[in-house]
């Protein structure tokens, strides 16, 4: 029995707080997003060195994303109202992560690109931001 309440302290020493969860949640959220859309535009721009690179980081962050949605909590039980939550303040802040994407491709390429990322790009990573949290949660 003691063994058994020292285990339970100790992942309740390791789960996060709410604010802690959406925190870290965001965190992911925005460097997969930022990265999508380096490849993104960069591909518009008819561009291919470092797509592959963007690419892969954007997947691996939302990897990291998925398995965090998995992570022990306390305090709360609706993991799932967080994360849309963490979704919303992603989108409020869209017309920022772009800008940030364009300006990063155009100084690596170190020219600036008449194409902007496209809209369709932004509707398949909400996509499938949104499949990642209904499928994991």
């Amino acid at each position: 029995m003691k063994r058994y309440i020292m285990k339970l302290v100790l992942l309740t020493e390791m789960a996060s707080t709410r604010y802690v969860y959406k925190n870290d949640l965001e965190h992911h959220l925005i460097g997969a997003i930022v990265e999508y859309y380096k490849a993104e535009h960069a591909k518009a721009n008819g561009k291919k060195k470092w797509v592959a690179h963007w690419s892969t980081e954007s997947k691996q962050l939302l990897s990291r994303f998925r398995d965090r949605l998995l992570h022990a909590i306390r305090g709360f039980k609706n993991r799932k109202k967080a994360a849309l939550e963490v979704f919303e303040i992603i989108k409020d802040g869209d017309p920022r992560y772009r800008r940030a994407a364009e300006n990063e491709v155009n100084r690596d390429y170190n020219q600036v690109f008449r194409l902007h990322i496209p809209e369709d790009s932004t509707t398949r990573f909400y996509r499938l931001v949104l499949r990642i949290i209904e499928d994991t949660l």
